[in-house]
């Protein structure tokens, strides 16, 4: 007699009562287990960050982009990017408007979600976040959804430029 869950012939007097070996019993736990972990395992892989440098500025503030995740949005390009000053530095009052970031707070680096519009080589600053030297959030700049923000040329050559073409290259 063959048993649906087990694929070995039961034998003896055993067959009778559909009983199924100890192992089987013992293994369902750990399947259960297992089960439960590869959804969490799939999740932490699919937001692993993969930081580029795109830029080397001449006061030593580096501009990179978080390669995993650049992706479409609708008509749009978008992605993270992070901009590491060489020290700490301060933000002077009224410098980035609609930010959190008292006036003379000293931060560290910038994480901030940029979109693009490629075709017209255009880029919106929607959220961005400020971080101190013990990666402590030190305040924030007001998110904006991307159908208000305002899209603002990139001239040739600079920081604008870079977040653009670091976005649309693959397009």
């Amino acid at each position: 007699m063959q048993c649906k869950e087990w694929p070995h012939t039961v034998r003896g007097p055993a067959r009778n009562l559909g009983a199924r070996p100890i192992i089987y019993r013992a293994i369902q736990p750990v399947k259960a287990i297992i089960a439960s972990l590869v959804p969490i395992m799939a999740t932490s892989i699919a937001f692993a960050s993969n930081w580029a440098q795109v830029a080397l500025y001449a006061d030593g503030t580096r501009l990179l982009v978080d390669t995993a995740s650049i992706s479409t949005s609708g008509k749009y390009r978008k992605g993270w990017f992070k901009f590491i000053a060489l020290q700490s530095a301060d933000l002077p009052d009224g410098a980035i408007p609609n930010t959190s970031v008292p006036p003379g707070q000293g931060f560290t680096y910038i994480v901030e979600l940029f979109y693009a519009k490629c075709a017209q080589h255009r880029v919106a600053l929607v959220q961005g976040n400020f971080y101190g030297a013990d990666d402590s959030l030190l305040g924030t700049i007001a998110t904006t959804a991307v159908n208000h923000a305002e899209f603002e040329e990139a001239p040739p050559g600079g920081v604008a430029d870079a977040i653009v073409r670091s976005l649309c290259k693959s397009q």
